[in-house]
């Protein structure tokens, strides 16, 4: 049910992982697999678009015969990225941009 849904996020991991037993992996790349009810995956950030999340959690409901209702479900990467503007507002606000583009050797006028 993820096919053709975007998927976005970063990878980190330090080791190696071995995959034990028969779990069918679900993100086409070798980078997540999943028994059961049980996902695992590198990829930080899998589960911040709705969709993604809604997909997952549909499925674990129908499997165990239970409804859900996704009126309030938030889309968690547009959240972040939400934040992330108003972080970089307030820093770009707080600093003398035009001194910092100077040092840096860039020609630019802060607007």
């Amino acid at each position: 049910d993820l096919k053709g849904l975007t998927v976005e996020g970063y990878e980190i991991h330090n080791g190696r992982t071995t995959l034990c037993g028969d779990a069918p992996e679900f993100t086409g790349d070798s980078s997540g697999y999943c028994s059961g009810n049980v996902y695992g995956t590198y990829l930080h950030g899998f589960f911040d678009r709705k969709e993604i999340l809604e997909t997952v959690l549909k499925k674990l409901a129908e499997a165990n015969n239970k409804q859900l209702h996704f009126n309030e479900l938030t889309d968690y990467f547009a959240y972040k990225q939400s934040q992330y503007d108003l972080l970089a507002k307030g820093v770009r606000e707080s600093l003398d941009m035009q001194y910092i583009y100077r040092i840096m050797g860039l020609e630019h006028e802060v607007g």
